[in-house]
């Protein structure tokens, strides 16, 4: 379970997520594309909006299991 705390960022911005369950191998995407993960926490995960993205549906795989976050706009 996760939510997005920023619904707006910049391509090479940073989006930060909340949630709980975020286990050892962790992968976050948005709109379909990777997100590296800049700081993560055992509540809350920050990534790096890849230069480029469109924005979209953010989803979050951890240990096998993906969650929806919600969606990012991006800002130009």
């Amino acid at each position: 379970r996760c939510s997005l705390r920023t619904p707006q960022a910049p391509g090479g911005g940073l989006a930060t997520l909340s949630g709980q369950g975020f286990g050892a191998s962790l992968l976050v995407r948005i709109g379909g594309s990777i997100a590296p993960i800049i700081q993560r926490g055992p509540t809350e995960v920050q990534v790096q909006v890849p230069r480029g993205s469109g924005g979209g549906a953010v989803a979050v795989t951890s240990d096998g299991q993906t969650a929806q976050c919600g969606q990012l706009a991006i800002i130009r």
